[in-house]
């Protein structure tokens, strides 16, 4: 690859990562990145409903950059631009030149959908990055039968199953994308098998665990699947459509370009894995985001098409499609990513809603529209609940503080406490991983409860419940989320502790 073309590649990565790094110190830890700092304190080759790398990560980024949300953001900032840079060398090894390598970058840089979602600790951006580069690793196999990439791609895919387990819903697509295109007999060899036996070698230690403890993330499936089914938050047409912003021109161009153009019919597996995937995805109820690593090899596809496109037309052609993917990403922008402080981004969103029909990003999983992101509202009062926590800790004499736990059943709450709470009480969960480290049975005679149930139920669980507090924050997800102290649990509460744990079980 030429070094003006390198450096051009390399400019966009890093547009890519100033963007994100000029936000990533707004706000506070999201609840997800609260949830894998949490399982990085207990570091273990699975868990119940997540692979094990974020969790690595979470423990390296604490190590090397500290405890910040800034510091909890390098490393996926930096993976986010490395998904830009795959997108410009699929490009130019597709046969693109400069303007397909820009408008490529420019598709991914410019992605409401890829903005919102590369920035936070967690496994979506690393498989926004291993999806891609397992393309291009594909591509450049095909291209030159050398065995290094083939292995190259093994290694990606247990990396990406040690990420998130929905990359094997990808790696089936391709699979499905190669014999459509008629590629699969080329690439049936002994470097095939010696590769595929380099992937579970790297998996083991993940697949011995799941294998140990009866394949919990089987079963998590299933709690995803009714979640998603009872938030409305299945894969439909209009957003699937426009996520990607402007870049619907792009993506849509790349997907023609591999099912049509000749030279470059070889390659169609690319086009049909973004269709298969889809298609995969609305088959089993998974959520819209999950779809999003396989557009940008289809963005290098798109490139080219509108490179040929626009071969002899004039430069107002250009502008023209460089602003139907800038505009809508610089409007969307403070609705994606926390660019604006927080008083100024909430006049945004008054706009937003008086000028114009579009709520979309205020609508949350509850399906009303709020006065801000449910991003952002994740993000915010996780402070202000563990300090009302140390609070209720202060009404415990020292001995009843050391046989005393905290509670929550929500994993964000879960999360926040186990990151925020100073008051040297143990936090403990009967849902998601916490339940790994939290005891089988409830036997603690004073629990401080934390959670978003009316106070009419929290009133029946014990002999005596205190309301010590509220999360008074009216932006933040759980605004009206109780702190309880309850001195001496009912059976029944003890019970329902139990049965929740059995869910995940």
């Amino acid at each position: 690859m030429p070094k003006n073309l390198i450096l051009l590649v390399v400019t966009f990565s890093v547009a890519k990562i100033c963007i994100h790094l000029v936000a990533n110190c707004n706000y506070g830890l999201h609840a997800d990145e609260l949830y894998y700092i949490a399982l990085s304190k207990h570091l273990q080759w699975g868990y119940l409903d997540t692979s094990p790398l974020i969790a690595f990560v979470a423990r390296f980024s604490s190590v090397c950059f500290g405890d910040s949300a800034f510091a909890f953001r390098i490393i996926p900032t930096l993976v986010s631009g490395c998904t830009v840079f795959m997108t410009g060398l699929t490009a130019y090894h597709l046969g693109g030149k400069r303007l397909a390598i820009t408008i490529a970058c420019m598709a991914v840089i410019c992605s409401p959908a890829l903005l919102a979602t590369s920035y936070f600790l967690q496994p979506v951006v690393f498989e926004h990055f291993f999806w891609t580069l397992g393309a291009f690793l594909i591509i450049r196999y095909m291209q030159t039968s050398r065995p290094v990439f083939l292995f190259a791609f093994a290694v990606v895919i247990a990396f990406g199953i040690l990420n998130k387990y929905t990359i094997l819903i990808y790696f089936f697509a391709i699979i499905l994308g190669i014999i459509i295109s008629g590629r699969l007999k080329g690439i049936l060899n002994k470097e095939v098998i010696l590769s595929a036996l380099l992937c579970l070698l790297i998996i083991a230690p993940n697949l011995l665990w799941q294998i140990m403890n009866h394949f919990p993330a089987v079963q998590y499936i299933g709690i995803v699947k009714e979640s998603v089914m009872n938030n409305g938050l299945k894969i439909s047409l209009i957003p699937f459509l426009f996520f990607n912003g402007g870049g619907l021109a792009v993506w849509l161009a790349g997907i023609g370009f591999f099912l049509f153009s000749k030279p470059h019919k070889s390659y169609s597996f690319i086009a049909w894995t973004l269709v298969i995937t889809t298609v995969l995805l609305i088959v089993l109820q998974g959520k819209i985001y999950y779809v999003l690593g396989a557009f940008p090899a289809v963005f290098a596809a798109g490139g080219i098409c509108w490179e040929k496109i626009l071969k002899g037309r004039n430069f107002a052609w250009r502008v023209g499609l460089a602003a139907s993917l800038i505009l809508p990403a610089v409007i969307a922008l403070p609705a994606v990513i926390p660019v604006l402080p927080f008083k100024t981004a909430l006049r945004y969103f008054r706009l937003m809603r008086t000028y114009s029909d579009v709520t979309a990003p205020l609508t949350w999983d509850d399906g009303r529209v709020h006065d801000i992101p449910q991003t952002y509202a994740d993000m915010l009062g996780w402070e202000d609940v563990a300090a009302k926590v140390k609070q209720a800790a202060l009404l415990l004499n020292p001995q009843q503080q050391r046989g005393a736990v905290i509670l929550t059943e929500d994993y964000g709450l879960t999360g926040a406490l186990a990151f925020y709470n100073r008051s040297g009480v143990p936090v403990i969960s009967p849902n998601n991983s916490f339940m790994l480290w939290s005891p089988g049975t409830l036997n603690a005679e004073n629990i401080i409860y934390v959670t978003d149930k009316p106070i009419s139920e929290v009133s029946l669980p014990a002999n005596e419940v205190t309301l010590i507090g509220k999360l008074n924050n009216r932006f933040a997800h759980h605004y009206g989320c109780g702190i309880y102290l309850l001195r001496k649990p009912s059976a029944l509460f003890k019970l329902s502790y139990r049965r929740q744990r059995e869910k995940f079980l």
